[in-house]
């Protein structure tokens, strides 16, 4: 049940920031560690296709509905993602499924590094004390301040503890379609036997 429901809140904490807020405050960290407000940084790597910058569409001509699907392809041909998502964890021993997680998760991992190189935004510990500077606490793409503890002084800063570290894509070089258009939506082959 442990497993199921944490990739249900990791899936759940995308859709909706509200999710994300409760999932972030149920997993309240303890660690501490000395963290700068450079921290928060975006990272110095190029960025590829506008990701991140200018905000700019990739420039490769496909819809971005065609761009969200091939990456699902991708995700289910290469990880069999939509496989386990949608199998039913009702009835399920715990190890078998802690054992399938294993495999999808690490073939996630890789299909996501491969297109996305997705990294941190902040180079600290979760649970770390943090401070911002007024500019970087203002920019709601990359923080998010939770409760009451850490709100803005007289200055704008603000002083909490890092509760998630954020994500931030490097790159965005999803796969591309190359197949008939009506067949975009098909995520993986019927197989028969």
């Amino acid at each position: 049940m442990g497993l199921g429901l944490a990739i249900k809140a990791f899936f759940a904490s995308f859709k909706n920031d509200g999710t994300a807020d409760r999932v972030a405050a149920a997993l309240d960290g303890s660690a501490t560690a000395n963290v700068s407000a450079s921290a928060l940084e975006p990272p110095k790597e190029r960025v590829e296709n506008g990701v991140g910058g200018s905000g700019a569409a990739s420039g490769r001509g496909a819809s971005d509905a065609t761009s969200a699907l091939t990456l699902l392809a991708a995700l289910q041909r290469e990880a069999r993602f939509v496989d386990f998502i949608k199998e039913s964890l009702d009835g399920a021993d715990e190890a078998a499924i802690g054992a399938a997680a294993r495999g999808v998760h690490d073939r996630c991992a890789a299909v996501l590094e491969r297109f996305f190189a997705i990294r941190p935004l902040a180079d600290a510990e979760e649970g770390a004390p943090i401070e911002l500077d007024a500019e970087t606490a203002k920019n709601s793409a990359r923080v998010r301040v939770l409760g009451r503890s850490a709100t803005p002084d007289s200055d704008g800063k603000v002083a909490g503890r890092l509760v998630h570290a954020g994500w931030v894509a490097t790159k965005a070089t999803p796969p591309i379609w190359s197949g008939a258009p009506d067949d975009v939506a098909a995520l993986a082959p019927m197989e028969i036997e």
